[in-house]
Parts: structure tokens; sequence; C-alpha cells
């Protein structure tokens, strides 16, 4: 409307019969409008300029606007150019299998690049076009604090727009525990077989093998259909190496097969890979990059499960320490997975606190923050007297340490009424003069507490500090 009332002001007739021409000014004023109402270049248009970002989450951008300066490539099949592309220096803070999506972020028709490093000249790792409807969703391998630089652009050569970029764990389901315990299982999206590999070489393991009937149908109903969504998976079974020779890619024996009726068949010289159905668990052998198999379903074998045990006892048996000292036990154990550590301690007039429960825990109290093999008491004070273990336990079993008591003392406190005072000058004396008197006199006393230069005895040695005690305080 604008433009128009524009060109309209411009014309005027120089005669009746003349045509109508356009003036310099209308010309002028009309490409200024055009220009002011042109869409912003986004700061981010060239590869160079790639915006940074990190971790998972999202992300909005607009291609409206931008150029294109990337090359076409193939994803997965089919040669596409990301048009009027933008670019972003992704930064992992996860190992492992990561997506990177604009399902559900955008009703632009888009195509999403993977690069290996933030250089404009990196290696393309993957490429995704349609993987929900028009939209884009691409899963490769990260290393946390390494750096990938992600394409975002249009199919159309005309048509852009703008939404989300959604990056998350490319892991859709695990880790799976097996009903054996031997082994945890995986799912991730993956378009090709080998794509499906990697994925679980990053997780320590390979593409499932499968056994047994009874794993077939765990892995395809607990795994692959996790959520009851009907899916086709990658397994580890290639005949890749020699035709007809089906092998598993974890190396281990082929004991147990489940093919469909007619299967495998090679359809097409180029069905060298192994897919599980969802529906019927059976298997059909397929290309690398079969367009209905998208997922991988992945093994990682646990090492065995092993009990814990102690393989440094906390020592000595006795500690004896003098009030605002520091006291450090120590122990560590094997086992696997390796054990959780808990230090416990009950009091002298306890022992039986210490025997276990049928649980595996005993009935001592449990020290606040005390989880690893190290137990530091700093400025230990006479109720940190007791005795002290530690607790290790795992999936397949728990062992105590040796215990250790220690015994704190009020230095100077010769009457133990928990306090260090004029009235201890006498009972301090007896127990240097007559101990066995002072026993009698002070039942249940330690002469220990006179020990006040905490050199490890009771003796003349010990007069000055107890006065220096007496007069201005420790």
């Amino acid at each position: 409307m604008r433009l128009t009332l524009i060109t309209r002001l411009a014309i005027r007739p120089a005669s009746p019969a003349a045509p109508q021409r356009l003036s310099l000014a209308a010309l002028a004023a009309i490409v200024l409008f055009g220009a002011a109402f042109a869409p912003a270049q986004p700061a981010n248009d060239d590869c160079q300029d790639a915006e940074g970002i990190a971790e998972f989450g999202l992300f909005p951008w607009s291609n409206v606007g931008a150029t294109t300066d990337g090359v076409a490539h193939l994803c997965p099949t089919i040669s596409r150019q990301a048009n009027s592309d933008i670019w972003y220096c992704w930064e992992s803070g996860f190992d492992g299998p990561v997506r990177v999506s604009t399902c559900g972020q955008t009703t632009l028709d888009t195509i999403i690049a993977v690069y290996d490093g933030c250089d404009c000249g990196s290696p393309l790792i993957t490429c995704s076009d349609d993987a929900c409807g028009l939209q884009s969703r691409a899963t490769f391998n990260a290393v946390a604090s390494q750096f990938y630089l992600i394409r975002i652009g249009s199919f159309s050569t005309t048509l852009t727009g703008s939404g989300n970029l959604l990056f998350e764990s490319g892991i859709l389901a695990g880790p799976i525990l097996s009903p054996d315990g031997g082994s945890v299982y995986y799912m991730t999206e993956a378009v090709t077989w080998h794509e499906g590999q990697a994925h679980a070489e990053s997780l320590g393991g390979n593409l499932v093998t499968i056994n047994s009937a009874d794993e077939n149908e765990f892995v395809r109903a607990g795994v692959l259909r996790f959520d009851g969504a009907d899916r086709r998976g990658w397994i580890g079974f290639t005949d890749q190496d020699r035709e007809g020779d089906f092998q598993w890619i974890s190396g281990e024996p082929v004991d147990y097969t489940n093919w469909g009726g007619g299967e495998p068949n090679n359809a097409g010289n180029n069905e060298h890979y192994t897919e599980l159905l969802g529906g019927s668990g059976q298997w059909n052998d397929v290309p690398f990059n079969h367009a209905t198999t998208r997922f991988a379903l992945i093994e990682v074998l646990l090492d065995p499960c092993t009990a814990p045990g102690v393989s440094q006892q906390p020592a000595p048996a006795e500690i004896l320490a003098c009030d605002g000292d520091t006291v450090m036990l120590s122990a560590a154990f094997s086992g696997n997975p390796a054990p959780q550590l808990q230090w416990e301690r009950a009091p002298l007039s306890e022992p039986e606190s210490f025997i276990p429960l049928i649980d595996g825990v005993s009935n001592g109290a449990m020290i606040s923050g005390a989880q690893t093999g190290d137990l530091t008491l700093t400025g230990v004070l006479p109720a940190d007297t007791g005795i002290y273990h530690c607790l290790a336990y795992n999936a397949c079993g728990n062992v105590y340490t040796q215990t250790v008591t220690l015994r704190v003392n009020l230095r100077g406190d010769m009457n133990c009424d928990g306090a260090t005072n004029n009235f201890d000058i006498d009972p301090f004396v007896l127990a240097l003069v007559d101990p066995v008197e002072y026993a009698a006199t002070y039942p249940g006393c330690d002469t220990r507490n006179g020990d006040v230069n905490c050199d490890g005895d009771f003796n003349n040695f010990d007069i000055d500090p107890f006065v220096s005690l007496l007069v201005g305080g420790p």
C-alpha cells in the first residue's frame, strides 16, 4: 500500500496526451523504501562467524536474510544443499551420542549438517534432511569439551524461517540391565548400521548380540519397544566380510538366529546387515542405510560383580587423643562395581551397636558426610570418643573394617566433672603421687587426662602445662 502510494505521487502527466513517467525522486524513494524493509543478515550467516553455544538445551535461530556459503552433502542418501545456511560452534559437555534437531521446533523444511571441529574445513560427521516430517534430526558421537560445527539451512531455495535448535542426549532408552545382570542395553537413533555401531563403541559396547529366544524377546519388548512404540532396530549381525556368513560384530559365537521367512535373501545384492522387527521379533537382512531402520540396539557387557573386600585396615586399633587434636583414619577396599562407603561410630559403652543387621548395615550411628575411605576428625572433643569402623557395600555384598577405639581426654579434668578448673588441682597431685589411691577416689577417671602436654605420658612434665591451663586456658 505504501509503495503504491509513493509511486502514484511521483507520476505526473506532462500533458493530457503525454505518457506517464517515473521521476528520479520516485525511483530513489522506492529503492530506499525497499532497503529499509530488507531482512537483516544474521550475524552467524557465514561459517567463519559461527555463533558459540554449549551443552544441552534449546537455542533460537533464524535464517531470514541469510545467504548460502556451504556445500551440498549426502543426507543420508540424497544430495541436499542447505540453502540460506547459518552456523553454530557447539561445545559438548557430554561423552556419547548426541542429537541435534529441529523436530517440533519450526515449520520450515530444514537441513542440518554436523562437522568434526569448528574450522570451516572440518570434515562432515553426519547430515539430516527429513527425519521427522520436513524437519531434521542428526545424531552423532560427541566428546566432552570438544567443539562441533553445526550448519542449519532451508531445503527450499526461496523460503526461510526461524525456530529452535534442540541439543539433547542421543540415548533414547537405557541403561537397561539384562535379566542375568551381565550386560546393559541402550537404544539410540541411527540412520545407518555403521552409525549405530559407532554409537555402541562410544558407550563401550557393540550393537547387540542375541544368544537365545529369551534374550531376543527381552531386547524386542524391553529395549526396542521400551515405550510401546513399534520400531525396527539394528543388531550386530552382519556378513559384511563374506557373503552369507553372518557373524556377530562382538566376535561372540553364533548360537541362535531368528530369521523371518525366506530371510536372509540378500535382495539387491547389498543386504549385509540385520534389523530386528519390533512387531514380531524376527530378523531381516537389509542394506547398511535401510530407510525404515533408524534405531541402534546397543549392548555393553559388565564386569563380573564381586563383593567388597578390605585391602587396607584403619590403624592403630586404639587412639588416645587430646581435645583439639586432628585424628585421621584411612581404609581401602576392592570390589566390582566399586563399593559405596560409610563410616560409623558407636559409644564405648555400646560395642554391640556394631553387630551387623540382616540387611547388611550395622546399627552404629552413621557419620554424616563420611562416604570416602579417609575420615578426618578435626578438633576432636571428648564427645567424639567411641568405636569407629567403615562399611563398604555393593550389589554383591558388604564388608566392615576392623574397629578403631578413639578416646579423647579433656586435658586437666582430673575429677571428671567435665570441666578443667581449680577443683582439679588436688586430684591432679594425687594422680601424680599415688595413682592407686587416685583410681579408688575417682573411679572411672583416667590418669591420662593429666597428660596436658599430650606427649603420651602423664608425669612431672605435665605440671607446668597444667598450671598454664588453669591460669590462661588452653
